[in-house]
């Protein structure tokens, strides 16, 4: 194990990173379950709406994850504080200049749900949501440009303390305004959204405070130089998020043909994996961020040293988080539903899904190392053919055409995740090959 020595500053990296990522999806399932007291309608408008927006902002985080390896190259090129803090202030810009179109996009969607058959009322309770929800996708960014700018230059944890306190604002204002505590009107499905807008720009102006501790501004002037090297690398992120994001959306899509409980165990599978999938998620920032400085201090061996030593550390971790899937998979179902038949069903597919877990915890860290040195191009083509044009038809065929159901929709899946695991592995080893033969 040649690359021994960089596991451990991997893993001291990568906890913050995993703890931020868990505070930010645990922010989304906290809104759902104190909205879900209000009834299955308020639950369907902001599961309408969410998903849109999920959507949309999958592809806004594409697009501004480069930025980490902008700023991570620049510190191991030992650049000068006033160019690593323009990256922080374009990438600041950059948030923002995308998020206006997209928000606009979402605004038109939510307001033409009728067109795709939504029901009056979950698309009356989706537009209540979205009054708040659409305008916060501009603090989230900017949040998420500071983010990437602070775990690159070694502030990960005050990044994960933020989220830590993020979950707590966020509950409490959910209960001061969904249900009008201390005197406050209550808001339902508008106040969730209220709480999300007010909580995202309190974490936005902090991590803006917290970033730009880091050095004096010295020009504040928009430069279309750095904007053009954050699309151009950041638009094939963009789009391999949206390729991974739209087939398990349609995936979910497609369960529902099967009946309204082969769908809630499909769901419910989907959201356990979901949670586990964000040990992987930040574990791919963080090796973006080490070999993105390796790369330039121009080092070659530890850049590829720290890949190795992440897909190590990615897969002992997801042979863990499988087994743990594997072996309580259906306690855990069991806090979702007390249905006999939905948690039969989702026993099921525990098995598919705990080996789909090592699979997609590979393809992400794969993703993630190759982000750091500069490739996104071939993650995003390998994403698609893997899942659009491998994993997809497969399954569709094993689900309807095969006495398989359910469980071949998920045999399809992991075939997508399959195929771009061992892709972008190969990637990996073929960058090395082609580098290091040339040094």
């Amino acid at each position: 194990m040649h690359f021994k020595k960089e596991i451990k500053p991997t893993i001291q990296l990568a906890v913050p990173v995993i703890i931020a990522q868990v505070g930010q999806m645990t922010m989304g399932l906290v809104d759902t379950f104190m909205v879900g007291k209000l009834g299955p309608e308020a639950i369907g408008s902001v599961a309408l709406a969410n998903a849109i927006f999920f959507f949309v902002s999958i592809f806004a985080i594409g697009l501004c994850s480069p930025l980490d390896h902008f700023v991570s190259k620049a510190m191991g090129e030992k650049r000068s504080p006033n160019e690593i803090t323009s990256w922080r202030l374009q990438g600041l810009y950059f948030s923002i200049l995308i998020s206006l179109p997209l928000m606009v996009f979402i605004q038109i969607v939510i307001h033409n749900l009728q067109a795709f058959g939504a029901a009056d009322i979950t698309v009356t309770g989706a537009k209540a949501f979205s009054k708040y929800y659409i305008p916060s996708l501009l603090p989230f960014m900017v949040y998420f440009s500071q983010r990437q700018f602070l775990q690159a230059t070694g502030f990960a944890k005050q990044v994960s303390y933020s989220l830590i306190l993020g979950n707590i604002l966020n509950i409490s204002l959910n209960w001061v305004f969904i249900y009008g505590n201390l005197n406050m009107p209550a808001m339902g499905v508008q106040g969730s959204s209220l709480s999300s807008l007010l909580t995202r720009i309190i974490l936005a102006l902090y991590l803006i405070f917290l970033s730009f501790k880091f050095q004096k501004q010295v020009s504040w002037r928009l430069d279309y130089k750095y904007i053009d090297k954050l699309f151009k690398l950041g638009l094939p992120a963009g789009l391999h998020h949206l390729f991974e994001v739209g087939v398990f959306s349609l995936s979910t899509a497609l369960a529902s043909k099967l009946g309204p409980l082969k769908l809630a165990a499909h769901s419910i599978v989907l959201n356990l994996a979901s949670f586990t999938f964000m040990f992987p998620l930040g574990l791919s920032s963080a090796s973006a961020i080490r070999v993105g400085n390796y790369l330039g201090g121009n080092k070659k061996q530890e850049m590829f040293n720290t890949g190795y030593a992440s897909f190590y550390i990615g897969l002992i971790g997801m042979i863990i988080t499988g087994l743990f899937l594997f072996l309580f998979g259906i306690p855990l179902t069991g806090l979702f539903t007390k249905d006999l038949e939905v948690i039969n069903y989702a026993g099921q597919i525990l098995l598919i899904a705990a080996l789909f877990q090592i699979f997609d915890g590979i393809q992400v860290i794969g993703a993630g190392v190759l982000r750091g040195a500069g490739e996104t191009k071939f993650t995003a083509l390998s994403n698609f053919i893997g899942h659009w044009l491998i994993g997809l038809p497969v399954g569709v065929y094993l689900c309807f055409f095969t006495l398989l159901g359910l469980r071949g929709l998920w045999m399809g899946l992991s075939l997508g995740l399959i195929y771009v695991s061992i892709v972008l592995f190969l990637a990996w080893r073929k960058k090395e090959r082609l580098i290091l033969k040339n040094q």
